[in-house]
């Protein structure tokens, strides 16, 4: 939904209330205007009746008036009146608007006086278009008016919205990488917008202080998570190295080193959640996907034993990625372990098509729209015989937005599902 702005509201609300405004008084205008028009005509032709009457009964061969726009015809009832227009022999005496004669609108007065009756007519057309140019000139000039009337209201709300515009670049320029940050307002600024101000820098304070508790907590969850991890891996890794420990607990201990690498990883990712993509950036960390992708695969070979399921690397376009190694492991990890576990036989393909773009698929079991669309809202999956898929993708699809990447699930039931994980966004450049 697109909102309006306060400003566009500002100009259809005033524009609104002038137009309105202006269409009353121009159809008062009109009506008062056609009203007098009205009296005019009639006090016109009233009066000059009356003079044609008094001269007539002073000299019954007087002239009837005439000019441009006004006739007069003389007949005697129960004679022939060839002079009189059809259209005004039916009517009665008195005044009548707008008559049509001729073509033409007349207004006409009917008096019957000493045995004669006496028609009087006004030619309205040559008025009525001059009305109605009138009419056009004053609808072009209106529609002007608005239209400058428009820029105005426009420009001055633009200038005095200038302050909240002011106001909204500062706090959008307030960034969680940087400290000591405070909003400034311009000397123009009203006492409201500075309240605001005021109260968004003792947010940002508050937020300063916010920030710096976590990060001081991520660093000692960090430290007190990967010591342990450490120390495991360490341990395992001596006894594998000790020709003393039998051959079945060698299996165990891989067993040991593999989840404590995972973990390892997976502390990594949950870590990188806490920080912003511009730190990341910063710390100088990155990994080429084509050097670390057959590595990923070589890590899993172990899950594909006693299965008849080959892992195929296909084309791995150069990408170098300005993301930590760890946590580009752990995405791809687990895609490619979620593959393999629902694959019992067949194959896995895993490719880099273009750069950046890391593409996963499998033939085995594959997954219904409904538990896509759980995965998309991140809702933990339900049906057991798919466990495995629902928390590492919905990892994986918390890491993509923290990144700018995207996730993409293409399945279908017992056909096989493709994971396609676009991290262009993390492309070195």
């Amino acid at each position: 939904m697109v909102r309006r702005t306060l400003r566009a509201r500002i100009v259809l609300g005033l524009l609104g209330y002038t137009l309105l405004l202006s269409a009353m008084i121009f159809g008062f205008g009109e009506i008062i205007s056609g009203n007098e028009e009205f009296v005019i005509q009639h006090s016109l032709l009233d009066a000059e009746i009356d003079d044609f009457i008094h001269d007539r009964a002073r000299d019954p061969h007087y002239p009837p008036p005439e000019n441009s726009t006004l006739r007069t015809y003389v007949s005697t009832p129960g004679q022939a009146e060839t002079g009189v227009p059809p259209e005004l022999r039916t009517l009665p005496q008195g005044v009548h608007d707008e008559i049509a004669v001729a073509g033409r609108s007349v207004t006409a007065v009917v008096r019957d006086v000493g045995g004669e009756r006496i028609y009087m007519t006004f030619d309205l057309t040559q008025q009525e278009h001059e009305e109605y140019s009138m009419f056009l000139w004053e609808l072009l000039l209106s529609a002007l008016g608005a239209g400058i009337l428009s820029w105005a209201i426009w420009w001055l709300s633009g200038r005095l919205l200038r302050p909240v515009s002011d106001l909204v670049k500062a706090i959008d320029a307030v960034s969680a990488d940087v400290r000591d940050q405070r909003i400034e307002v311009t000397a123009d600024s009203t006492s409201e917008i500075t309240t605001i101000a005021r109260a968004m820098n003792r947010y940002v304070e508050r937020m300063d202080g916010f920030v710096l508790r976590e990060r001081a907590f991520i660093d000692s969850v960090s430290h007190e998570l990967r010591t342990p991890i450490a120390v495991i891996a360490g341990a395992a890794e001596i006894m594998a190295a000790d020709a003393a420990v039998p051959e079945s607990s060698r299996p165990p201990l891989a067993r040991i080193q593999r989840t404590a690498t995972d973990v390892g990883q997976l502390i990594t990712a949950l870590l990188v959640l806490a920080k912003t993509p511009s730190r990341l950036r910063a710390s100088g960390e990155a990994c080429s996907l084509e050097q670390l992708v057959p590595d990923i695969v070589n890590a899993h070979e172990h899950m594909r034993r006693n299965r008849e399921l080959r892992v195929d690397v296909g084309a791995l376009s150069p990408s170098r990625i300005e993301v930590p190694a760890q946590i580009v492991t752990v995405a791809i990890a687990n895609i490619l372990r979620n593959a393999i576990e629902n694959t019992d036989r067949g194959r896995v393909g895993v490719s880099i098509q273009p750069a950046g773009v890391v593409r996963i698929e499998d033939s085995g079991r594959g997954m219904s729209p409904e538990e896509i669309a759980r995965i998309y809202t991140a809702q933990a999956r339900q049906d057991g015989s798919m466990a495995g898929y629902g928390i590492g993708l919905q990892l994986i699809r918390h890491i993509s937005e923290h990144l700018g990447w995207t996730l993409e699930i293409a399945s279908r039931r017992d056909l096989g599902t493709v994971v396609v994980l676009d991290m262009r966004a993390s492309l070195a450049r």
